[in-house]
């Protein structure tokens, strides 16, 4: 799948847990703030207008020549709204899609809190147990 599904899928996610436990320490803006994808591939700005949740890539590896810029054709991914509408019910943000930008593909998706600096972002098509995840950890990092 190529780029980790950056926002979407990432391989190994058997390894990841099933099910959740539902923490009342969790809230709906928790989510906002820049996170990144636990193989450094893409940064994401995730926040909130109207009481639904967007997230914009802020940064994407370029995985032909990490380190360096995208290419021309890849550049306009930077600012692209990869996450749109999600919604805060029953401890997770749901309701939500995720695009990925090297397919031109669009998932639903659903996030789970994890603790309060990591996330697990999960992207399915039609049904919830056929998906894949990608846990996205908050940072500070701007760029």
């Amino acid at each position: 799948m190529g780029f980790a599904m950056a926002i979407t899928l990432l391989v190994g996610a058997s390894k990841l847990p099933q099910k959740l436990p539902a923490f009342s320490a969790f809230s709906a803006d928790m989510i906002i703030g820049n996170w990144m994808d636990d193989k450094n591939e893409v940064l994401v700005n995730i926040y909130k207008v109207n009481n639904k949740y967007f997230g914009k890539a802020i940064w994407i590896q370029n995985l032909s020549n990490p380190g360096q810029p995208l290419i021309k054709e890849e550049q306009h991914w930077i600012g692209m709204i990869l996450m749109k509408d999600f919604i805060w019910q029953n401890n997770e943000w749901s309701h939500g899609t995720i695009f990925h930008p090297r397919e031109n593909q669009t998932y639903s998706a659903y996030i789970t809190p994890i603790n309060q600096n990591n996330i697990k972002v999960t992207g399915f098509v039609w049904f919830r147990f056929l998906s894949q995840a990608a846990i996205f950890h908050r940072t500070t990092r701007k760029r």
